[in-house]
């Protein structure tokens, strides 16, 4: 029998664990995506699996059938430096970033000189180019032989809505050109970009990593018993499974806590059954008040974003007031828009005021440096989704009535 340490078995430490289920509808059009020439799109909320997915089959540090290179977005990502260490990668040193005839300060042109990390040197004689045309980028990924790169966008939400809309018909060119893209990004819904241009419609391989249902969390628990030696109560697995709310993130971790306190933490000589129900319930107890920090200040950063409505914290108000259940399948902007109206000293509030604050949540949590974003309106289907699933498991375990006086107290 293999032995396995228990942070190759359960848990969220960013490596790929042994407990990893290719799931057909997932791995098979990630596969049939990579072999196309067709642009790739992974989303789905935090702790979900996107990367997890795209580790399966393409090592980021070692040996990798593709040649590629990741770029991990922040909230002060431009399209230039995207496109810059995408050259880089492909050995290309840039020296001198400056303008063209307009003084220094304009990053759209730069003088390169030819310093090539590779064997296969090529002499660009300092040439220049504007860095945001993906023509330009193609041109030299083909004369530097790598064609083939993979480049990898983590993140993706974090770029502004204006580079997103830029992007978006860059995309569509880099698509003419052969050139790849597996963009990474938080939200909830398809054809992200397809919306800024339609161009991309059927020229991109759209996967979502959701939904988990429970016969793909059975698998992963008789996995990780299978390599644990263990066995768990099936009212413990159960429990584990309802308190996940469809979570591959929040399952793992539930787990891995759980063999933790259990005193588990390699595979064990002999098969052990585990069914301690009063450890459960103290490794919920503990999982809530880790999730309890992130989510409370996330709430009052956002509730705290003063305008003059104040309409962040009715939004959080809303949230709050609003069953898991329902907050699973998003909440819609009429529902959001009559319990406003129906709460706030202003009778006359515009539904157009209150869409605009919609739409700024993921400024607000940007600018509040709330990473992973755990909320994202979709204006197109009028839905304000949760997109960080470990708030569900605050929320149920949570004293939300408590948390929300509080926030009335502070902010209202």
């Amino acid at each position: 029998m293999n032995k396995f340490k228990l942070n190759e078995v359960f848990g969220n430490n960013g490596d790929n664990l042994v407990t990893y289920i290719k799931r057909e509808s997932v791995d098979e059009e990630f596969l049939d995506a990579l072999d196309s020439y067709k642009q790739i799109m992974i989303y789905g909320a935090s702790k979900q699996g996107k990367t997890t997915l795209l580790k399966q089959y393409i090592d980021y540090d070692g040996e990798s059938d593709y040649n590629h290179v990741v770029y991990s977005i922040n909230n002060k990502t431009d399209l230039s430096d995207i496109y810059r260490k995408v050259l880089q990668s492909a050995g290309l040193a840039i020296d001198t970033i400056y303008s063209s005839g307009e003084g220094i300060g304009d990053s759209n042109t730069i003088a390169i000189r030819a310093k090539i990390i590779r064997s296969r040197a090529v002499n660009f004689n300092n040439e220049e180019f504007n860095i945001t045309e993906p023509q330009n980028i193609a041109d030299y990924l083909e004369r530097l032989g790598q064609k083939d790169k993979i480049v990898i966008l983590e993140n993706f939400h974090y770029l502004t809505l204006e580079n997103q809309r830029k992007f978006a018909f860059d995309l569509r060119t880099f698509q003419d050109l052969r050139i790849k893209f597996i963009i990474l990004g938080v939200w909830r819904d398809k054809n992200k970009l397809a919306l800024y241009n339609g161009d991309l419609l059927d020229r991109v391989y759209e996967i979502p990593v959701e939904p988990w249902d429970k016969t793909d969390f059975d698998r992963v628990i008789m996995m990780g018993e299978e390599k644990l030696n263990i066995k768990l109560h099936e009212d413990i697995k159960a429990k584990i499974i309802n308190m996940s709310f469809s979570s591959i993130g929040v399952l793992q971790d539930l787990l891995h806590l759980y063999c933790s306190k259990s005193k588990i933490r390699r595979t064990q000589k002999h098969t052990i059954l585990i069914d301690n129900t009063d450890r459960l319930e103290h490794v919920f107890k503990t999982k809530a008040n880790t999730y309890s920090t992130r989510h409370k200040n996330a709430f009052k950063a956002i509730a705290e974003n003063t305008t003059t409505l104040n309409l962040p914290y009715y939004i959080i108000q809303k949230i709050l007031h609003t069953s898991v259940n329902k907050l699973e399948v998003g909440l819609s902007f009429q529902s959001i828009a009559k319990s406003i109206k129906e709460k706030h000293s202003n009778e006359n509030i515009k539904d157009h005021y209150i869409k605009d604050a919609l739409e700024k949540l993921s400024i607000i949590q940007s600018d509040k440096q709330i990473s992973p974003p755990i909320l994202m309106f979709d204006n197109n289907a009028g839905l304000l989704h949760v997109t960080d699933s470990t708030l569900y498991f605050w929320m149920r375990n949570a004293n939300i009535q408590e948390f929300s006086k509080d926030l009335k107290l502070m902010y209202a």
